[in-house]
């Protein structure tokens, strides 16, 4: 054995001398020349005009089988599945591309991401990496803001992908990045806007929301608006109740406390990523619940058959937006008012009651307890006016059988006015009787009429002349002239 280990080791020696290769101590040369190794390499291969270096070449799936058998660290190979020189790191057990020829410039950049809005300062700006791509360069387009790279300029270039901006002032600006290798750069990336901001934003002003809300209401909303706030914090007063969403956003939505009170205020300051504002100046609102009930209403009672004009009023409620009035059939129909305190009701034609009439206050958060009641009859003997308009035919009335005088207005009608000339007719003229009346006896009512307007000359026909007799008896009693037509100068006064 001895024997065959010296031959072998004398033919390698030989080789070895034969192709010019020099052992200095550990440092080894190969080469065509015989020169000597340099001292600081364990292998020279230089110089050589000759020839190159020739890695092991493989494919990927060779290499992974070396890695899985245990390759050690910083091995070297060629991976012609990828046509890139690849060198193995045992601390993270993987192969690295140290040299990849290209074949085309990278494709463009993704947009780069980052904070925005941002304040004055420092942050950093990232980029996905592009494949293939050996470098980077970043570019910054100074709008109404102004930042730099920390090179103290607007353009950074590099291998990394990521980089740091100094925002030095206030408005907004864009974020750019193209990608190199050595067959060429990119097309830019699509922008990214940045917002830069050292001051808060205004003062907010809280714009809509109701100023009475009902007890323990929800739903109630208010909003507030700032120019570029991200976001409000919001204060609402105890007496006025509970945020219940919304609280950080433009609009809350609050639930009113249960017990009536106020007004009492609701604050909101605004903020961007630097700072905040100042509170909103306070916006009061009023918690209320249905209105008190009312007293009773007043009015005249009793009312006559049939009369019109008769007016019930309740005095007005503090909180109250209406009112709802409750009149039986037996006093009559509300004819005007029937929303308001007051309240105009035709009575029945027949007598009868006493009929409450009762009243409730109303708002939006719904209506009081019923008043007291005020108590009305309606009677035949009742004092009450009957109204009689224009009717070309006779109008009557039966006298009730417990009324003996009467007060009786006639007005007689007005002449017809000239207006070819602008001159009006006389007036009629109005007379007031007392007159002694008898119950079952018919009341008759000729009711005159306005004159004819003549549109041609000066003549105008005169008005109509009332007039009110005892039907039963043939007693004329009152009597109401109507007004001249007019002439020339104007008609008389009848």
């Amino acid at each position: 054995m001895k024997t065959v280990k010296n031959i072998f080791c004398n033919t390698i020696l030989g080789l070895l001398v034969m192709t010019a290769t020099l052992v200095h101590g550990q440092n080894v040369g190969i080469n065509s020349t015989g020169a000597a190794p340099n001292a600081s390499a364990v292998l020279d291969l230089s110089p050589n005009t000759a020839g190159g270096f020739l890695l092991p070449y493989m494919t990927t799936a060779n290499m992974n089988s070396i890695s899985a058998a245990g390759a050690t660290n910083s091995l070297l190979i060629y991976n012609y599945s990828v046509n890139c020189i690849e060198d193995y790191y045992s601390t993270c057990s993987c192969w690295e591309p140290v040299y990849c020829p290209c074949t085309a410039a990278p494709a463009i950049p993704a947009a780069p991401t980052g904070s925005t809005p941002v304040c004055i300062g420092t942050s950093t700006y990232s980029v996905t990496a592009v494949s293939n791509a050996s470098s980077y360069t970043w570019h910054i387009t100074n709008g109404t803001g102004t930042g730099v790279f920390s090179n103290a300029t607007t353009t950074i270039s590099g291998s990394a992908t990521s980089q740091v901006i100094s925002w030095t002032g206030n408005g907004t600006c864009t974020v750019t990045v193209t990608a190199s290798n050595s067959c060429g750069t990119s097309a830019s990336s699509p922008a990214l806007s940045v917002t830069i901001a050292s001051t808060a934003p205004p003062v907010p002003t809280i714009t809509s929301g109701p100023t009475s809300i009902c007890k323990s209401s929800a739903g109630n909303t208010y909003t507030a608006s700032s120019a570029g706030a991200t976001s409000f914090t919001w204060t609402v007063s105890a007496t006025v109740g509970t945020i219940t969403s919304g609280q950080g956003t433009a609009t809350i939505t609050v639930t009113a406390n249960a017990a009536a009170g106020g007004p009492a205020n609701i604050t909101c300051t605004a903020s961007n990523s630097c700072t905040t504002s100042a509170s909103s100046a306070g916006y009061a609102v009023t918690v209320i619940g249905p209105p008190a009930t009312p007293a009773a209403p007043t009015g005249t009672t009793p009312i006559a058959t049939g009369s019109t004009g008769n007016t019930f009023t309740v005095g007005a409620v503090a909180g109250a937006t209406s009112y709802s009035w409750s009149v039986p059939a037996g006093v009559g129909t509300i004819t005007a008012g029937g929303t308001t305190n007051t309240i105009t009701v035709t009575a029945n034609a027949s007598a009868g009651g006493p009929f409450s009439i009762t009243v409730q206050a109303v708002n939006s958060c719904g209506s009081s307890a019923s008043s007291a009641a005020l108590a009305v009859t309606v009677s035949a003997c009742a004092h009450g006016t009957v109204p009689y308009s224009y009717s070309a035919s006779v109008q009557t009335w039966t006298v009730p059988a417990c009324i003996t005088t009467v007060t009786i207005t006639a007005v007689g009608g007005g002449g017809g006015a000239s207006t070819s000339n602008s001159v009006s007719g006389g007036l009629g003229v109005t007379i007031v009787g007392v007159c002694a009346v008898t119950g079952g006896h018919v009341i008759s009512v000729v009711t005159g009429g306005v004159g004819g307007v003549n549109t041609v000359d000066d003549g105008a026909g005169g008005g109509g002349g009332t007039f009110v007799w005892d039907n039963t008896s043939g007693t004329l009693l009152v009597v109401g002239g109507g007004g001249g037509g007019a002439g020339y100068s104007g008609g008389s006064t009848g």
